[in-house]
């Protein structure tokens, strides 16, 4: 279920009860905050794309509203524009769920449009694997002839084939840190002069061999 409304958490802090958003926030609504810095991490998984050689690269993203889906669409274009990429807002498809099928739906889509793509950026591992799996169908190499690279780095990124580069976020990290910042809200303090705060995660990229490209 997504949630586009956030009424509810309003009347919760009304209550006194502080409330912790990590991973998925709502930008709009003041509260505690564990997040990831989503356009530097797809800025970063861009940039490794074009290092690699690529010219042509699409991204899958998720729905429009989610701001993890808004934010890391805007760090895939600001890489493009930093490396003088073109960008095409045709090859940047949508992905209503976060599911293996939907990559492979999509990857179809977007080989009849731009069948030149070379590179390709996915907000998720499920989707990114589903692509690779049409990509192949479809008689391309990956990477020689279209480097992947997924978000989230599930376990079984490093077991497909061939094993996916991802975005490394370091859930249990943050979740570390949640527990951190809900033991300092049990802190006295002044709720009239509450202060939200906000602790970034920081991210890292787990290149493998879907996006490394051999230079010879």
């Amino acid at each position: 279920m997504k949630t586009y409304k956030y009424v509810h958490l309003k009347q919760v802090q009304k209550q006194g009860i502080p409330i912790i958003l990590f991973d998925r926030i709502a930008k709009s609504d003041p509260s505690f905050r564990v997040i990831i810095d989503d356009q530097k991490a797809a800025f970063l998984a861009t940039e490794h794309l074009i290092k690699q050689g690529c010219k042509n690269i699409a991204h899958f993203r998720g729905n429009l509203i989610p701001q993890m889906s808004i934010d890391r669409f805007i760090g895939f274009k600001k890489a493009l524009e930093h490396y003088k990429i073109p960008f095409h807002k045709e090859w940047c498809l949508v992905c209503e769920e976060d599911r293996f099928e939907k990559g492979f739906e999509n990857a179809k889509k977007l080989l009849k449009i731009a069948p030149e793509v070379d590179g390709f950026f996915s907000m998720t591992d499920s989707t990114a694997i589903g692509a690779i799996h049409y990509f192949k169908k479809y008689g391309l190499k990956v990477p020689k002839d279209i480097a992947v690279i997924g978000f989230s780095n599930w376990k079984i990124s490093a077991l497909t084939e061939p094993s996916l580069s991802s975005v490394e976020q370091n859930g249990l990290l943050m979740g570390k840190k949640v527990i951190e910042v809900f033991t300092k809200t049990q802190e006295p303090r002044n709720e009239e002069k509450e202060e939200f705060t906000t602790t970034t995660i920081p991210v890292k990229l787990c290149i493998r061999e879907s996006s490394f490209k051999i230079k010879t």
